[in-house]
């Protein structure tokens, strides 16, 4: 990896190409992977449905013996303040990812932690949902793993969604 470029690894709806390049068009595939000894899970840190998604959010919390299956991309330092903005509710850190027993140092984002205890619905909008699915069969992620994205239970918001919107229109051309 040169200096000019990152790593980033994705495990929600940047796993779909056409979602990350939306704002960040230099992204570029570079493996699937794994990130050993976490959990996926869906949070909120504040009402879910006055996010851009229209529920909760996918996150990442540590967990011995679990795993999240994703996507690393390559992306252009230019990209950075960009997926930043993207991920707002979310803070970076660096992970190990591990891909076809090669290893991967990549940045990655884990939601910001509540510091009050909520009782927020914690589901998924169907949109992001099905923008997180579609990601995890465009990249090829395990047939298990997908299906038990598959399993996690939606908020049936019926409303529009913009960013599901413009992914669908490009996906559509």
């Amino acid at each position: 990896m040169d200096s000019e470029t990152f790593l980033y690894f994705a495990y929600a709806s940047n796993l779909l190409k056409e979602r990350l390049q939306l704002e960040n068009p230099s992204a570029t595939f570079v493996a699937i992977g794994k990130l050993e000894n976490y959990r996926f899970c869906f949070d909120t840190n504040g009402d879910p449905t006055a996010c851009e998604m229209k529920g909760a959010m996918a996150n990442i919390e540590p967990q011995p013996g679990a795993e999240v299956w994703g996507v690393v991309w390559r992306l252009d330092k230019d990209d950075m303040d960009s997926l930043n903005r993207q991920e707002h509710e979310h803070q970076p850190l660096t992970v190990k990812v591990i891909s076809q027993d090669q290893g991967f140092e990549c940045h990655c984002f884990k939601m910001i932690p509540q510091t009050v205890k909520t009782t927020w619905d914690k589901r998924p909008s169907p949109q992001y949902k099905e923008i997180i699915l579609l990601g995890a069969r465009q990249s090829d992620l395990p047939t298990e793993y997908t299906h038990e994205l598959e399993k996690w239970d939606d908020n049936n918001y019926q409303g529009q969604v913009d960013v599901y919107d413009r992914v669908m229109k490009i996906m559509q051309n």
